[in-house]
Parts: C-alpha cells; structure tokens; sequence
C-alpha cells in the first residue's frame, strides 16, 4: 500500500490488489454495493485477467473515508480508437498515433460497461478529485501510462465535464448504453409482443420462427467446461466485429464465475443440430438483466437472425423473473431499439501524459465519433 497528500484534507491509499482488503469491509461501505463492485466479483475479475494491472484506491478527507475508486492499466492499441472513424482517411499524425500500442490507465472496469469505477455515499465529493487520482496511482506501476481515461458519466453532468476538461481532459463521445424498462402489465412475453405496433410485431415473430430450430439451454459448470474452445472462438468472433473495445478477455472468466456461482450469473448456449453456435452472459440482480457478454456464429446470426433471437430471450427471461429493467450495454444500437430499447448518452474523458501529445490529440480526437444510426420506436403510441 502507498500513500498521498492531496493538499491539507485529502489522502490516498493506494493498493495494488482487492486481496489486501477484507471482503466485509469492502462490501459495507455503501448500503447496496451493485454485484459488479463487490469484493467477490472485482476478485474474479483480477484472478482471471492478468493481462491487466489493477490499482485500488481509498479517499479520505480530514481521515474520514469518502469514497473508493478502482482503475485497471492495460496494454491498449491505439487504432482501436480511430475505428470510430474508419470511413476518414487518416492524416499522417493519425497515421503515427493509430500505429502505436500504449499502457492505459482506466477509471473503472473495461469490461462491464457503465461501470464508473466509484463507490461513495456522496459521489458529488469526489467530482473534483477524480482527474487528479490518476497521476497517483500511475505512480504506483512499473511501466507509466500513456493516456489516462475515465469511465462513462452521464451527458448532462456538468460538474464532471468541467472537472475533467479544467484538469486537460478531452472529451470522447461513446455509443450510448441501451435499457428497456419492462412494462408492469406485460405478465407474459405474448403481452409484450402486443404492445408493439404492427410492424415491428411482425418483425419480431419473423425472427421467432426462423430461428425456432435453435436451442436455447442454460449451460451448467461442466457444460461451460466441455464447451471452453467454442465459447472463447465466439466470443472472439464478436471481438472481432466490434467498432471499439478496451481488451480483450480471458475466457476463463466464464468458467470460474460459474465454478463459485453466486446464483445470479446464466450463461445460454445456443445450439443448431447440438452444435453450440452462441451464447450469452447474463445477470439477473436488484430486479435488473445486465447482459454482460455475447458470442455469434457470423454465419449462422445471418440465416437465423441468432442475434436478434437472443434479446428478445433475454426479454422473455426479464418478463419470467419480474424484473423492472434490462441492461443490454453497447453496440447494435439500433437492432436493440428495434426491441424497445432505449438509449442513454454517456460521454468519457481522456488525457494523454505528455503535454504535446496532448495538444495534438485536440484537434483529431473531434473528428472520432461513434456509429451513426436511427432510434426505432416499435410501441403502440399508447406506450
């Protein structure tokens, strides 16, 4: 553990692993810590990814605890960034920036997104210290970082926009996070089905009947085991075919979270003539699905519409446990609102260490924007 002064009142402790913790402690210190902070599941997640370096921090004002944060350096590739922006030609300085494989240090964890990475009581207390904590903990780690980036904070949260902008932060706009809040009245998946307009009903039965020849099981420890090779291709299929990720993950994740299943974590395998040709994460908790993760077979998603197959399961599943939302997460914005999704704008920020870099990156970082698409309203107008 090492320790900083941030003027008269502030201190860090800093920790380079959540085994110097004692679970209680760590899970007491909101009244409902969200299970993707637990200790438990933050332990996991440090166990199986060791390909990136993890920094805890605890916040004292005046010796009084106000807040934790956790940050996760990882070996990043700098072209993933300029995906975004494919469809431009880059000019040389682009050219020079994308070629380059950086550590970067993360506020929060890259691999569940809306994860902020900031567990207090009182967050607002911390708006003002956060783009200060990352040359602290940067201090902490063998090699430095390249770039700092924050997690995800809403669109309208003025306070953290002008925190971090101050402190030479850059905005970067990211796909919006995508939510569909289940309706009381929708006792069965039949009742959501006709909550949508004729158009759009007829769309989802479509996919219902061509993908019927699949097979969705819950897959048990053993299943995820026997099945290790063919969830870690699809998983990299998906990887693959996405606009912008951080790093990528290590596969044991799914099969030791399933050997300490805490109940809350399914994994569905989908299966074609008993081949396993998809899959998807899901977490049912505090009356919300979050689905953290998905694998495709390409080929087979484009001749069974398997994607679209495994939202509305996921539907279906929210409708059976009662829960009041689902959390879908990033990418394919507009086939998910095509199933009453909505979307929910987040911006993050990031500063590169070195000043002239820094300046630079000013002028590209407003060319690099998300994927374009169209908001789909499937519901009757009377919801």
């Amino acid at each position: 553990m090492q320790q900083f002064k941030i003027g008269e009142n502030l201190q860090l402790k800093i920790y380079n692993s959540i085994n110097e913790f004692n679970p209680i402690e760590w899970n007491s210190q909101i009244k409902l810590l969200p299970f993707f902070q637990s200790f438990h599941y933050l332990q996991h997640l440090e166990h199986t990814q060791k390909q990136i370096n993890f920094r805890y921090i605890l916040i004292f004002e005046n010796q009084v605890l106000i807040g934790s944060l956790y940050l996760q350096q990882l070996n990043f590739d700098m072209k993933n960034i300029f995906q975004y922006n494919s469809k431009t030609k880059l000019t040389l300085v682009e050219e020079y920036f994308s070629k380059k494989q950086v550590y970067l240090l993360n506020l929060g964890n890259v691999y569940f997104t809306g994860d902020t990475g900031i567990i207090s009581n009182d967050i607002s207390k911390l708006h003002y210290i956060l783009p200060k904590v990352f040359k602290y903990a940067d201090k902490t780690f063998l090699n430095k970082s390249f770039a700092y980036l924050s997690a995800d904070f809403s669109d309208f949260n003025s306070t953290i926009h002008n925190s971090f902008t101050s402190n030479g932060f850059h905005i970067l706009h990211t796909e919006p996070d995508l939510y569909l809040i289940l309706k009381p009245d929708w006792t069965n998946f039949e009742d959501y089905l006709n909550s949508f307009s004729s158009k759009y009903r007829v769309r989802a039965k479509k996919v219902l009947r061509e993908s019927e020849s699949i097979q969705n099981k819950i897959l048990t420890y053993n299943d995820v085991l026997f099945y290790k090779q063919e969830i870690e291709q699809l998983f990299e299929n998906v990887m693959l075919n996405a606009q912008f990720f951080l790093s990528p993950l290590n596969c044991n994740f799914f099969v030791q979270k399933h050997e300490k299943s805490d109940n809350i974590c399914q994994i569905h395998g989908y299966f074609l003539n008993e081949k396993l040709v998809g899959y998807s994460n899901i977490y049912i908790c505090n009356k919300i699905i979050h689905v953290h993760y998905i694998g495709l077979d390409y080929k087979i998603n484009s001749n069974y519409k398997l994607y679209n197959r495994m939202l509305l399961d996921v539907v279906k599943i929210g409708i059976e446990h009662k829960v009041e939302k689902i959390h879908f997460g990033r990418t394919a914005t507009e086939i998910k609102t095509t199933i009453g999704a909505e979307p929910s704008y987040f911006k993050s920020f990031l500063k590169i260490r070195n000043p002239i870099y820094n300046t630079i990156a000013t002028y590209f970082l407003k060319k690099i924007l998300p994927p374009k698409f169209t908001v789909r309203h499937p519901f009757k107008l009377n919801y």
